[in-house]
């Protein structure tokens, strides 16, 4: 290392004082500190990107009844801008609870009159209600399947089997079963 002398201060060539080896360090860690934060931040958003992507498709297929009830909201709105509809207030209060029934939960068609019954609806009426409802059996069997998936190991004839013990029919069970990954 040599030294040289410039009016009258004298400085090292070849090697760096604390002082600039502190002044580039003070540069780059906020440089540094900002890649990082722009990556982090890059990959939350892709995840929340995914994750949203991935809730509406299983909403999508998991709850039929939203659509259900907006296309029983529609024709509600249509039949009474044309006409009265023919209905008894049973059956219009058993259909407004079947589609609360199908909002938060899966039924098959034979589970949901039951329930409707169990309701204090009349036999007529808890049918009417279920009939109405908008619900789309094979997607109801499917949210049921995956429930009894999510809570339980199941064989396929297992799974079957509960669904078939559940109310729905043969094809809807097997419908559930293929959309439970079997």
């Amino acid at each position: 290392m040599e030294n040289k002398k410039e009016s009258g201060k004298i400085t090292h060539v070849g090697k760096q004082t604390s002082e600039q080896a502190t002044a580039k360090t003070s540069k780059t860690v906020p440089i540094i500190i900002i890649v990082f934060c722009v990556v982090l931040i890059a990959g939350f958003l892709e995840f929340t990107a995914n994750y949203q992507k991935n809730l509406e498709k299983e909403l999508a297929s998991a709850t039929p009844s939203a659509t259900a009830t907006a296309s029983v909201k529609a024709t509600t709105t249509t039949q009474t801008q044309t006409s009265v509809p023919d209905i008894t207030t049973g059956q219009y209060n058993a259909t407004q609870k079947a589609i609360s029934y199908i909002g938060s939960s899966s039924f098959s068609r034979s589970g949901l009159i039951e329930q409707l019954e169990y309701e204090g609806f009349s036999v007529d009426d808890s049918a009417y209600g279920a009939d109405h409802c908008g619900a789309n059996w094979n997607l109801q069997a499917a949210a049921s399947a995956r429930s009894y998936m999510r809570s339980s190991s199941f064989s396929r004839d297992g799974l079957i089997e509960q669904l078939e013990y559940d109310g729905y029919t043969a094809e809807q069970a097997e419908y559930g079963v293929q959309s439970a990954g079997y």
